[in-house]
């Protein structure tokens, strides 16, 4: 399957965020206060990291945590 145009997408989608978010949208809300532009490009950048932990795991390492088995617990001894 060629996927060369899918990631064209989304790195056009990338940059068009990188450059338009803080352009049109934190640098106004700032104005010249630089100690707001940092904050609030960094409450931007907690926001954009947060859906990354609801991503579902793909790829080996979902493979390898499925392959092996849950360990069992052992029989408790009998007196």
């Amino acid at each position: 399957v060629y996927a060369g145009s899918a990631g064209g997408i989304i790195a056009t989608v990338q940059v068009l965020g990188a450059v338009v978010v803080p352009t049109f949208i934190i640098t106004p809300l700032a104005g010249t206060n630089t100690t707001m532009l940092f904050g609030l490009a960094a409450i931007c950048m907690v926001l954009m990291t947060l859906p990354v932990f609801f991503l579902p795991e793909v790829g080996a390492r979902a493979l390898a945590a499925r392959a092996v088995p849950a360990p069992v617990p052992a029989p408790a001894p009998v007196e």
